[in-house]
């Protein structure tokens, strides 16, 4: 953090995306397993550079199907 930029923390930011590994985390899944779930269509993720980013709203459909 510079010395001249607002200090950041955890609960001031809405996080809108996750890398694979916090999802498996949050999920209590491996990340390989996330991997799979990408590649199956079953949650949706997007590519930044060479991360896979998986948004808030994939992680909240995918726990809760049916429910638009």
């Amino acid at each position: 953090i510079h010395r001249n930029s607002p200090k950041r923390t955890e609960d001031s930011i809405e996080r809108l995306a996750f890398s694979m590994h916090e999802c498996a985390i949050a999920l209590g899944l491996s990340p390989g397993k996330i991997r799979l779930m990408i590649e199956a269509g079953e949650l949706a993720a997007v590519h930044a550079g060479r991360r896979r980013l998986i948004p808030r709203k994939s992680l909240q459909d995918f726990l809760n199907p049916g429910a638009e």
